[in-house]
Formats: C-alpha cells, structure tokens, sequence
C-alpha cells in the first residue's frame, strides 16, 4: 500500500541525487582507508594541507561576499522592490545606489 505526499511538500532528492551521494561516500571511504594505511602520517599531512589551503580560501570568500553583498540577486530584487513601495521614501531604507 503506497500512501502519496501531501501536496505541499516536494521531493528534493531524486533518484540521481541519491546514487550520486552514494558513490561519493564510498569513494570518500575508500579513499579514507588508503590514507590511513600509510599511518598517521597519511591523516596528518591532508588535514595540515586542507587546512592551509581552506583557510584562506574561505576567508577570500566571506571577504567578497561583503565586499559584493548589494550585487546579489536575492538582496538586489528585494531592494528593487522595497524601493517601488511608497513607503520606502524613509531615509534609512537601503538602495541600490547606497
């Protein structure tokens, strides 16, 4: 007996997505397992590098994303529209051109 979805939820996960976490963690464990044949070396050396390289990329990014923070289409469409009420004439109300 199959029961159907309420109508208002929605299935995100498809059938591709599924496989395609499925083949990214056994390949994550496989490859984890390999690793740590060689020892704690073989731990120790790809935390240290991921570190050393994720570190400053994540900083690069959150740098750009508050440099850049009006670019983005969700705040830009939400600005356009609050700038279209009338309401919007407050001083303190954010635009694009501030």
């Amino acid at each position: 007996m199959t029961t159907a979805d309420p109508p208002h939820t929605r299935r995100a996960l498809r059938r591709f997505h599924v496989l395609a976490m499925l083949l990214c963690a056994i390949v994550g464990l496989d490859t984890l397992g390999s690793v740590a044949a060689n020892g704690s070396e073989g731990l120790t050396w790809p935390a240290v590098l991921g570190l050393l390289f994720f570190a400053p990329y994540g900083l690069l990014i959150v740098g750009l994303g508050c440099l850049l923070h009006a670019l983005g289409t969700r705040h830009r469409r939400a600005l356009v529209r609050a700038s279209s009420t009338p309401a919007s004439t407050s001083p303190s109300t954010p635009t694009l051109s501030g």
